[in-house]
C-alpha cells in the first residue's frame, strides 16, 4: 500500500494549498529551487534497509511493532531494497525507506520529472525535497540526496482518525530520516 501511494504521488496532478508556502512544482515545467551541496557521501551500496533505525531510535519514533518488513520497490525511479517500520503506540504510524542507487535526487527535481509538490528541504544539511500530493491522503514523501546518483526515500504515513495535518507529518519524516543519517554515518 505504501508503496502505491508513493507512486501516485509521482505520477498525480497537483494544485497549490491555499495558505501554505509556494512550493515549486516540478512537474508544470517549472524548476526547483538549487538544492546545497551535500555536506558529504552517505552511500547506500550495501546497505540493509531495516538496519537504518537502531531499536532505541525506532522507540523514540514511536515505531514500536517488533519486525519490520524487508522488501524491495520495483518502481524504476525509486528502485531499490526498502524496509517499512510500524508502530501503534501512540498513533498508529508507518516509516517506510527505500534505498535508491540507480537514481540521483536530479532525476526528481529535473522539470517535467514529477508531477507533485516539489518542496526543497534540508535533514542534517542534507539537500532534500518534499514531494506533496495534496489530493491523495496526507502521507509524506520525503527524498535526500546522500551521495552521488544516491537517495534515500522516506515513506511516512499516520493511519489513525482524524490524521495528523501533512506538515506534521513531513516534521515526523524529517525526524526518521535524521535518525537512519546518523545510523548511516556511524556506519562509515
Amino acid at each position: 500500500m505504501l508503496l502505491l501511494v508513493a507512486m501516485a504521488i509521482i505520477a498525480g496532478c497537483s494544485t497549490a494549498i491555499p495558505g501554505a508556502a509556494s512550493p515549486v512544482r516540478a512537474g508544470n515545467g517549472g524548476s526547483v529551487a538549487e538544492l546545497p551541496h551535500r555536506p558529504r557521501e552517505l552511500p547506500l551500496d550495501n546497505v540493509d534497509p531495516c538496519s537504518l533505525l537502531t531499536s532505541n531510535q525506532r522507540a523514540n519514533l514511536g515505531l514500536n511493532e517488533p519486525n519490520p518488513r524487508f522488501s524491495t520497490n520495483p518502481v524504476e525511479i525509486f528502485g531499490g531494497p526498502s524496509c517499512s517500520f510500524f508502530g501503534s503506540n501512540p498513533r498508529n504510524i508507518g516509516v517506510s525507506f527505500t534505498l535508491t542507487t540507480n537514481n540521483g535526487i536530479e532525476a526528481l527535481t529535473q522539470p517535467g520529472a514529477v508531477l507533485s509538490e516539489v518542496i526543497p528541504t534540508t535533514v542534517l544539511e542534507f539537500p532534500a525535497v518534499i514531494l506533496r500530493e495534496p489530493s491523495l491522503p496526507p502521507d509524506c514523501l520525503l527524498i535526500v540526496d546522500v551521495a552521488q546518483g544516491q537517495f534515500l526515500n522516506i515513506f511516512y504515513t499516520d493511519n489513525d482518525l482524524p490524521s495528523v495535518p501533512v506538515d506534521q507529518m513531513c516534521a515526523a519524516a524529517k525526524d526518521a530520516a535524521a535518525q537512519a543519517l546518523l545510523t548511516l554515518e556511524a556506519g562509515n
